[in-house]
């Protein structure tokens, strides 16, 4: 996912959660990464490369008040019939 905040800046994670709150939407990202800085900010206060936020999974939140855009990035979708039924979490069922 990709999130657009006020300032222009532009950061790029995995989606770990939203909370369409009061009509707005609030979003949590995780290994997130600065992918524009807002313009005029120094680009020697954040490397691109680097990872921001906080634990170890590099969680960010970003309120809704902050957010401009949201937009999701590589989603591909199976075109073939669903084997939903005999797959669970990537994993064949045993027999019974």
């Amino acid at each position: 996912m990709v999130v657009t905040v006020k300032s222009g800046a532009q950061y790029i994670g995995i989606l770990l959660g939203a909370d369409p709150r009061n009509h707005d939407l609030g979003i949590s990202l995780k290994q997130v990464k600065l992918l524009k800085p807002a313009p005029g900010d120094d680009d020697e206060k954040t490397k691109e490369s680097e990872y921001l936020g906080g634990g170890k999974e590099k969680v960010m939140i970003f309120e809704p008040k902050d957010v401009v855009e949201i937009t999701a990035q590589k989603v591909y979708f199976e075109t073939g019939p669903s084997n939903a039924g005999t797959q669970q979490n990537g994993m064949t069922p045993p027999c019974l």
